[in-house]
């Protein structure tokens, strides 16, 4: 089992008028993959993952690839600032790499408020509006599964600050490639977001409330990864994208989210600006 190599993260100062959030960290540079050789029967990635990755990954670039120009175009036109959102995340074996999307905020909106984002975030465009309920906004993460930093399926990745709170067991999650849709975030996404949108500090009511379950579901999922459930997951997306949520798929999900209101403590601590999701 190859191990990670250390996280390249560098140290950033807090913006000015937005002070970090309590409890939260970055992930050191000499972090490890913590506990991972004791997960109970994670389900690793595959050759034939990969080559239904590069195949499903690369006729999407193609049959999307007008939809793709003709978002960029109005991105560009309708807000200042770059057409994608670029931003470290965390991966396989703990190495980081850069994910790619549709830019849906303003160009500043790292340096002006949190990691994560609820319903109403005022920092979100007016394109944003309608290309983040729809998952539009993803479409560039197809790049990234051509490249191999991502597969199709998999826990989302998650950015260095947040992991910096993985407990042992949940470094498992790292033992394999980050997902463009994962049952952890989709299980979460809609209530995660109604709330973060009455809490004073958005990214330690995400840290106290809801990573730690989302990685339980993604921990089940890994320990029971075959096809059929590849197929309920991509079932439970394309009924999210309509407002469903299918009994069948948040029966699945632990319900522990009540045990985890304290924050782990970080591995090591280091403040900076938020990095968006």
């Amino acid at each position: 089992m190859s191990r990670s190599r250390g996280f390249a993260v560098r140290a950033e100062a807090a913006s000015p008028g937005h002070p970090p959030t309590p409890g939260l960290g970055l992930v050191p540079r000499s972090a490890h993959l913590a506990g991972a050789d004791r997960a109970d029967a994670i389900r690793p990635d595959t050759g034939i993952r990969r080559l239904v990755d590069l195949v499903v990954a690369g006729a999407g670039v193609l049959l999307c690839s007008p939809l793709i120009a003709v978002i960029g175009g109005i991105i560009r036109l309708t807000s200042a600032g770059p057409v994608l959102f670029l931003q470290e995340r965390v991966g396989r074996d703990g190495r980081s790499f850069r994910i790619c999307k549709f830019r849906t905020m303003t160009a500043d909106a790292e340096s002006c408020g949190a990691a994560v984002s609820g319903r109403v975030d005022p920092r979100v465009t007016r394109v944003g509006r309608y290309l983040r309920p729809a998952r539009l906004d993803e479409l560039p993460q197809l790049a990234n599964i051509l490249r191999g930093d991502m597969t199709l399926i998999g826990p989302r990745p998650e950015v260095p600050r947040f992991v910096a709170h993985y407990t042992d067991e949940e470094w498992a999650t790292l033992l394999v490639r980050p997902g463009l849709i994962g049952p952890g975030g989709l299980l979460f996404a809609t209530e995660q977001s109604a709330e973060l949108d009455h809490s004073e500090h958005p990214d330690l009511y995400y840290l106290s409330h809801h990573l730690h379950p989302k990685l339980a579901a993604d921990l089940a999922y890994l320990r029971d990864r075959r096809l059929v459930r590849d197929l309920q997951v991509v079932l439970a997306a394309a009924a999210a994208l309509v407002g469903r949520s299918p009994s069948w798929f948040s029966a699945a999900a632990p319900a522990s989210r009540a045990t985890c209101a304290t924050p782990t403590t970080p591995r090591r601590r280091a403040s900076g600006p938020p990095a968006l999701d």
